[in-house]
């Protein structure tokens, strides 16, 4: 069996959530003007006419279902954020608690 290794992994609470809040403000650089350029989407009057009715109704769905998707990848983003500053919190107090207990 190999020995220890004398590097050890660390993480600095400060750093998990920057990196939280920067990916959270990369994926808002694309997911906000995504969501506008998509709300911008529409179809005027007289729009695919009588004959594209199925087309509008297509056109409908697809730009509904392209919002939950934005939504969703929003909320995992913002998931992910929570989840890294939890862990910075976690790994602070197992930090304070093992100096405390080494002392």
């Amino acid at each position: 069996m190999a020995p220890p290794s004398e590097k050890e992994i660390k993480f600095k609470g400060p750093a998990l959530r920057k990196l939280g809040a920067d990916i959270e403000k990369s994926a808002d650089s694309v997911l906000k003007p995504a969501r506008t350029q998509l709300d911008g989407i529409g179809v005027g009057y007289p729009g695919f006419s009588v004959v594209g009715i199925p087309l509008a109704l297509a056109h409908t769905v697809i730009g509904n279902q392209a919002s939950q998707q934005i939504e969703k990848a929003s909320t995992q983003i913002k998931s992910w954020r929570v989840a890294l500053d939890k862990t910075a919190r976690t790994w602070e107090n197992a930090e304070s608690k093992s100096e405390t207990q080494a002392n």
